[in-house]
């Protein structure tokens, strides 16, 4: 994610470690392809494909991340972000 905290500009790339490439599963590779491949749409604001990369990690994966980014894109849904939206997350609470 890119996340920018309250007061600040600048995002901070955030990143969720789930295992040494080496060691990794097939699972978990299909898994990371699924889940960059719905944030890179979220970031283009294509929410139909991304709500159904996300929800198709929460189904086969049970992926918490990815329950978060499904309620960002319903809040954008309601309150679209403005057409020059760099994909930032700004929090606005301490």
């Amino acid at each position: 994610d890119l996340l920018a905290v309250k007061g600040k500009n600048l995002p901070v790339r955030i990143f969720e470690i789930l295992r040494e490439k080496e060691g990794a599963t097939e699972k978990e590779l299909r898994f990371k392809k699924l889940f960059e491949t719905s944030l890179a749409l979220y970031r283009k604001q294509k929410w139909d494909s991304a709500e159904k990369g996300f929800s198709a990690a929460v189904k086969e994966y049970g992926d918490p991340t990815s329950e978060v980014f499904l309620e960002r894109i319903q809040q954008f849904r309601q309150a679209p972000p403005p057409k020059n939206w760099d994909g930032v997350k700004r929090l606005t609470e301490k």
